[in-house]
């Protein structure tokens, strides 16, 4: 090895079909990455349209050297987190252009090795690929529940309809949740463990995942380290910053200050480093940077800047 994840109608989703909707750019000819040295993340470039909006373009970079990168996208997106399968073979994103007002982007996946991308007919976000990378894990808006996408025959099933999101897979059945059904749970809103079936198994009584003096967001589940990753929020800071803690919260570690707002991390290879996305809190327009965490010295930087890929103006939602 080198070093250096309105409500819809579940007939008119199930007879949604699947199509091609693209095929890959690349930066050069010779792109030619292991698919386990990838990264995805989003590229924003200059040029609104009419409507103020600025394209944007899901970008495949090789983790070791994102100077060379393949565009994937060949018409512009409003994209949002690319998720990798666990085999890192497909990748699931949303396009907001294509989605359904109080629904949520249109969930789409891109073949790494076939370079297609189809629509999958469904809407909403919050991805978490099953153990097989079968199906994905989802969530839509305003009824916020958990639903399963079946790849084999496009069906969609209720795995718990309430008022939770699945966030994570611990092990290959158990679901890492985070619910507001206080009158199911009988506890203040929080990270659970559930059954694939929908059934609570218990609360994850960890001080630093709550949502009392301090919030995480967009937690990033290690199943192999056993920890998480996660944008946190307090009252000390204006920005929010970088955390790890395990289930627990016996392990706690904070890597950045709060002086910006640091979001969305994403594991990097063998938990050494954290890739997230990171901007002013008072942001001009191409304040959007994806950094590079060392776990070791701690140190933060830079991963690649945005006018490389493309001549990118700003870069976000990062995925190894």
């Amino acid at each position: 090895m080198r070093t250096l994840n309105i409500y819809i109608p579940f007939s008119s989703i199930l007879f949604m079909g699947l199509f091609i909707w693209g095929c890959g750019i690349f930066s050069d000819e010779e792109f030619d990455v292991p698919n386990e040295d990838l990264v995805a993340m989003i590229a924003v470039f200059d040029n609104p349209d009419e409507n103020g909006v600025y394209p944007a373009k899901l970008v495949l970079a090789d983790y070791y050297n994102p100077t060379d990168y393949k565009i994937v996208t060949d018409k512009p997106i409003r994209a949002i987190e690319p998720v990798f399968s666990r085999d890192k073979t497909r990748i699931l994103f949303g396009d907001v252009n294509s989605g359904i007002e109080d629904a949520g982007p249109q969930l789409t996946l891109y073949d790494v090795e076939n370079e297609n991308i189809q629509l999958l007919g469904i809407w909403g976000g919050i991805v978490t690929w099953n153990f097989e990378d079968s199906g994905i894990y989802f969530s839509n808006h305003p009824a916020v529940r958990i639903l399963f996408y079946r790849f084999s025959n496009q069906t969609v099933d209720v795995i718990k309809y309430g008022d939770e999101y699945a966030v994570a897979l611990k092990g290959q059945d158990t679901l890492i949740v985070f619910s507001h059904t206080v009158a199911e749970t009988g506890q203040q809103f929080g990270f659970y463990f559930m059954d694939l079936e929908g059934n609570y198994l218990s609360r994850i009584d960890n001080p630093y995942l709550g949502f009392n003096s301090s919030k995480a967001y967009n937690p990033n589940w290690n199943d192999e380290l056993g920890l998480f990753v996660y944008a946190e929020i307090d009252s000390t800071v204006s920005g929010s910053k970088i955390s790890v803690t395990n289930l627990d919260g016996s392990y706690y570690e904070t890597y950045t200050s709060g002086e910006y707002i640091d979001d969305h991390p994403a594991w990097g290879p063998e938990g050494k480093t954290i890739l997230f996305d990171r901007r002013s809190v008072n942001p001009n327009l191409n304040d959007k940077h994806v950094m590079l965490l060392d776990l070791q010295t701690g140190e933060v930087n830079e991963y690649v800047q945005p006018e490389a890929i493309g001549g990118a103006i700003r870069l976000l939602y990062p995925d190894y």
